[in-house]
């Protein structure tokens, strides 16, 4: 009977114990963010780019599609989507700013939203370069960390992304945006706060989406898909939702309402290739720009009675 040389059988036995050695390391650590920023007058300019052009660096929990959907990477942050915006055109990233309500009064839901939605207004600051925007913005964030229990923990993303801003250093200044974003998702779900983290995805997009539609409805931008990037976003909101919240059951009010202005995008914007309820591509356009400002407006500012339509980029 042949042996094989003892030699042979160690490396074998090697080859396939490596992999239960060397474990499993997540894949999300990539490039820096992407920001762009403005001249004087507040037009944008081209920022840095990273070598990859994607806005993943940092994440602890890169955004997949759905087995039915494809399969591949969405953006996790967006900065990806303003540059876009500054490539197609040169939007006036400070007239799109929003005054920020950190009066959280429908619980810790809706200041998981409105977080997120403040870290997109972060990434639109340093679109247009602006210091005093990002200060301002740090103060809003850490009022509702402090509603949420998270504020001590994040004093140190919040310390990095100032001092970048204070030194103009507006590629690291996306970095650091992006380290706050994860660093606050990562302690919600250390904190066995998991929906609150997703809530927050939701909040930053929505945001972002809004102020995306502003500029394309406002320059008649040919390309809508600029207004949202991907229906795979819309679809990926849904699905964190529905992982923590059923619509025929939930009795929170702002969840509800979630719940109904999702379904409305995702209607307008199928990620399955079918057909939009709205046919005509502007009309379609706009409906789901007044679907983000109701959504904004209610879930996020807490208006009652939020202003008919998209908030509208004026024009140059």
């Amino acid at each position: 009977m042949f042996y094989p040389p003892l030699h042979s059988l160690l490396s074998r036995a090697l080859l396939l114990c490596l992999p239960a050695l060397l474990g499993v390391l997540p894949l999300g650590a990539g490039t820096s963010g992407n920001t762009a920023g403005t001249s004087p007058a507040g037009t944008a300019q081209p920022g840095p780019r990273s070598s990859s052009g994607s806005s993943l660096a940092g994440s602890d929990e890169p955004a997949t599609v759905a087995p039915s959907q494809g399969t591949g990477k969405l953006p996790e942050f967006p900065s990806e989507l303003y540059n876009k915006l500054s490539d197609a055109t040169r939007p006036q990233w400070r007239q799109l700013y929003r005054p920020t309500v950190t009066r959280c009064l429908n619980g810790r839901p809706q200041a998981a939203m409105a977080l997120g939605a403040v870290v997109a207004d972060l990434f639109l600051a340093a679109q247009a370069r602006d210091s005093q925007q990002v200060r301002n913005l740090l103060q809003d964030e850490e009022t509702i960390e402090k509603t949420l229990g998270i504020a001590e923990s994040m004093g140190g993303f919040r310390t990095e992304v100032l001092g970048a801003a204070e030194q103009s250093d507006w590629s690291r200044l996306g970095i650091g945006i992006e380290k706050l974003s994860s660093g606050q998702r990562r302690y919600f779900r250390s904190q066995k706060d998991g929906p609150l983290a997703e809530l927050a995805y939701i909040g930053q997009w929505l945001r972002t989406f809004q102020t995306c539609h502003a500029v394309v409805l406002a320059r008649g931008l040919e390309d809508h898909q600029l207004a949202i990037g991907s229906p795979q976003i819309i679809a990926e909101m849904n699905r964190r939702l529905l992982l923590l919240s059923k619509p025929e059951t939930e009795t929170n009010r702002c969840l509800r309402l979630l719940h109904k202005r999702l379904a409305g995008l995702a209607k307008l914007w199928p990620a399955d290739g079918s057909a939009s309820s709205v046919s005509n591509p502007a009309a379609r356009l706009r409906r789901s720009g007044e679907i983000l400002g109701d959504a904004v407006g209610q879930l996020i500012q807490e208006e009652d009675t939020p202003v008919p339509g998209a908030m509208v980029a004026p024009k140059p």
